[in-house]
């Protein structure tokens, strides 16, 4: 094609790749939809087996930016137990996503 000519797209393929990305914005509705489930799924597990207070979710999920290949990040508070016993569980329960799980202990100033 000469130099400062444009290309012209055809409405069929206009209309694809319309088709194209309004899948893709499906797909990625329905995969953070999952995650939000399954995050709350893992919080529920937290308060009723491990005597957590509060759950509260961060990173992408909550703030955007969730795609495929994204872990549901979680921030807790009070959890009481055996971690390595609670984290088996939150990975089954979380699965197919990955979840981080950060526990907050409260800071004693010194």
């Amino acid at each position: 094609m000469p130099e400062g000519e444009r290309c012209e797209l055809s409405d069929e393929f206009l209309k694809m790749r319309r088709l194209v990305l309004r899948e893709r914005a499906r797909r990625e509705r329905v995969l953070v939809e999952n995650a939000r489930i399954k995050a709350e799924d893992v919080a529920k597990m937290l308060k009723e087996d491990y005597g957590v207070r509060e759950v509260y979710l961060y990173g992408s999920l909550a703030w955007g930016g969730f795609a495929e290949g994204s872990d549901i990040d979680l921030l807790a508070v009070g959890f009481q137990g055996s971690y390595w016993e609670m984290f088996v569980k939150a990975e089954r329960i979380a699965h197919p996503f990955e979840v981080s799980i950060v526990f907050y202990a409260g800071v004693v100033a010194v």
